[in-house]
C-alpha cells in the first residue's frame, strides 16, 4: 500500500521522461530501477525518487554509459556506499576516452563515405561499377 506521498502512474512517469512504459518495467527488471508500489487500483505507482533516477538514468544514458554502469553508478552514489568520488571519475574519464574513439571512427567513416559519394558514377550505371560497392569490398578507397 502507498503511504501519503505523491506519486505517478507509469504512463505520467514515462511521458515525463520520454520513454515507454516497458522500458521502465525492463528497468526495473534488471535492477536499476526499484519496483513500483501500487496504488489500491493495483497501478504501479512511483514517488519522487524513481523519478529522480530514472532521470539520471536518461542521462546517463544519453552520455553513452551501459545500463549496467548505470545501475553500477546509482549503486556507487548510496549513502551507504564506501565509494569516493575518484572512484566515479575514473568511470567517467573511462568514458570519455571510450567516446573520443568512437568520433575519432566516424569522423573517419565520415571521410571514407564523402570519397564514396564524390566517386560515384551516378546516373544509370550498373551497381557492379559502382565505386562504393567496390571500396566496401576493397576495404576502403585505393
Amino acid at each position: 500500500m502507498m503511504d501519503k506521498k505523491p506519486y505517478v502512474t507509469i504512463g505520467k512517469l514515462a511521458g515525463i521522461n520520454g520513454v515507454s512504459a516497458d522500458t521502465i518495467r525492463y528497468y526495473e527488471k534488471l535492477g536499476v530501477l526499484s519496483k513500483a508500489g501500487r496504488a489500491p487500483n493495483g497501478y504501479r505507482v512511483y514517488g519522487e525518487d524513481t523519478l529522480e533516477v530514472l532521470r539520471f538514468v536518461c542521462y546517463a544514458k544519453v552520455m553513452n554509459f551501459t545500463l549496467k554502469k548505470i545501475k553500477r553508478l546509482l549503486t556507487m552514489s548510496h549513502e551507504s556506499s564506501d565509494t569516493i568520488c575518484v572512484d566515479i571519475l575514473d568511470m567517467v574519464e573511462g568514458k570519455i576516452g571510450a567516446l573520443r574513439k568512437i568520433i575519432e571512427d566516424m569522423q573517419i567513416a565520415l571521410i571514407v563515405l564523402e570519397h564514396f559519394a564524390d566517386d560515384c558514377l551516378g546516373g544509370q550505371a550498373p551497381a557492379k561499377r559502382c565505386p562504393s560497392i567496390h571500396y566496401l569490398g576493397q576495404g576502403g578507397p585505393s
